[in-house]
Formats: structure tokens, sequence, C-alpha cells
């Protein structure tokens, strides 16, 4: 499903999900937002408004819910429990300017999950990760990932066409990363950018870091 004003929808507006998040039941990163001219930027900031799951940094790719079962107290819970202990497992930094929460790069512990999950529905695809200090958005730290693991991975899985992580109101569709350390020398991507990438060939996010991290 497309945006109503046109254009590359993020993961989560509106129902939509990317094929490869379908059914996953883990947190991936947020497409970047990409502008392109002043009308664009004016335009992305309303989208934004709209769409408050463009700002985050991480959202949940829920897993396949049957109509009835998926909506059943034991099925929310498993799957509410399963979203908070993957969070657990990250170090959550705030990625606002102004206040003392952890920052990326702080080597903090960072922060606890709970205390950052405002929700506006049962189920975790509808939680906002936001700073319980200055209300911006929080999500893992990625400030030590770099490109070789990624590039290695890529190659030992078998090369896979990747979806390109930019989206907008008024992109059309991005070509696929088919040659991903040419597209890398050629974009040179932000750590978001390259962060998007991850879950499509690591199985979450927890692994992917480590891997990204690896000296």
């Amino acid at each position: 499903m497309q945006s109503e004003i046109g254009g590359i929808p993020f993961i989560g507006e509106r129902g939509f999900y990317p094929r490869w998040t379908r059914g996953s039941a883990r947190w991936v990163f947020q497409r970047t937002t990409i502008v392109i001219g002043q009308m664009g930027a004016d335009m992305a900031r309303l989208h934004a408004m709209e769409v408050p799951v463009s700002d985050q940094y991480v959202v949940w790719a829920p897993p396949t819910r049957l109509p009835i079962l998926g909506a059943l107290p034991s099925a929310v819970h498993r799957e509410r429990q399963q979203a908070l202990d993957e969070l657990s497992r990250l170090s959550l930094v705030c990625y606002g300017d102004k206040c003392s929460a952890p920052k990326p790069g702080s080597c903090s512990s960072g922060m606890a999950p709970a205390s950052v999950i405002k929700e506006s529905g049962v189920q975790p695809d509808k939680w906002l990760l936001l700073c319980p200090e200055c209300g911006a958005s929080v999500g893992p730290d990625i400030s030590s990932i770099s490109v070789g693991p990624l590039i290695r991975h890529w190659e030992s899985v078998g090369r896979p066409r990747l979806e390109n992580p930019g989206a907008g109101w008024n992109l059309q569709p991005a070509a696929a990363v088919v040659d991903l350390p040419q597209w890398i020398e050629r974009s040179q991507p932000s750590h978001f950018e390259l962060a998007y990438l991850g879950p499509q060939m690591w199985s979450n996010i927890e692994i992917m870091l480590a891997a990204m991290t690896e000296v």
C-alpha cells in the first residue's frame, strides 16, 4: 500500500510492510527519508506529521496473524514479550540533541525498553520508541557498524538483491541494490541506510549488529 500522497511508503505506514518483513515477528530498521528539492522538504515534514512511524529508527514487523487466533490474549502476550525481549538485548539510545539520556557512541548500556515505549495499540507494531526525557526517537546504537562485515556477509549468502533504503513522498521506487560494494561507493550511504540492508540478510538486529561491529 502506498502513501495517499504518493511515493515510497515507510515500514508500517498504513499497514504497509515490504515483502521481506512479512510474517517475521521481529524488529527491523525503518527506511530513511530522501528529500528532493525545497518543495520535497516541505512535503516531507507534512508527511512525517501524518505518519509518526516515519521518524522511528526501528519498527516491529508483526507475525502472520490469523484473524481470530492472532487476537487471543495468549498470542498477544507472547508477541509483546518477544518484542520486549529483543529490545532488552539492544543498547537503546536517544537520537535527540538536547537531553542527558544515553547517546550513540556513549558506550552506555542504554535505556530500559519499558521506559521508551509509547503504546497506541496493544500489539508492538503500534508502539513508538521515544525518549522519556526529551521525546526524541530512540533506537539501537549503530555508531560502530562498518561496511566490511556487511559486504562480506552479502557475498557469503549469495549476493542477494537488496531493497533500497530510501523512502519519500515524491520518490518513485528506487532500483534494487544489486552490486552492494558499487552502490556503497556511489551512494555514500549513512549508517541508517546501511542498517536497513542488514535485516534483509540477518535473522534479527542483535545478530546483525554483533556481526557488523566485529573488528
